[in-house]
């Protein structure tokens, strides 16, 4: 339930631009920075990757991904967002940033749903090569 609060606040931040005085002030950061252990924060981040993701903004996505990543001890979202981090590779027309990172994930976090995809993904485009 907490998590599913803390998703909302952010993806209410987004899409109702309040989110702007928080990336300006530096609030939104601090806050996500508040605890390398809070899986609900990584969420927060991961979603907000998501987020620039869907609305075309590449570099803020890779951005918030990267964040999502190292910014926490707790590894919850980190194979998503890795495959994240692929797709935005795959959209700027690097495919072999993106085959390097979807190997990262097959290699990194085997049995995941993440590493799945990546199979799937990298077979794809190693088959139109």
């Amino acid at each position: 339930m907490k998590a599913l609060l803390v998703w909302i606040i952010a993806v209410s931040l987004v899409l109702f631009g309040v989110h702007h005085y928080f990336y300006r002030s530096g609030a939104m950061n601090r806050w996500l920075e508040s605890d390398r252990n809070n899986a609900n924060l990584q969420m927060v981040e991961y979603t907000l990757g998501q987020l620039n993701f869907f609305r075309g903004n590449l570099s803020g996505a890779r951005y918030r991904f990267n964040r999502a990543i190292a910014n926490f001890d707790v590894k919850t979202h980190t194979p998503d967002a890795l495959y994240q981090i692929a797709k935005c590779h795959e959209q700027d027309k690097n495919v072999p940033l993106a085959m390097d990172t979807y190997r990262e994930i097959i290699a990194g976090y085997p049995g995941t749903y993440a590493a799945d995809v990546a199979r799937k993904r990298l077979d794809f485009l190693l088959s139109t090569r």
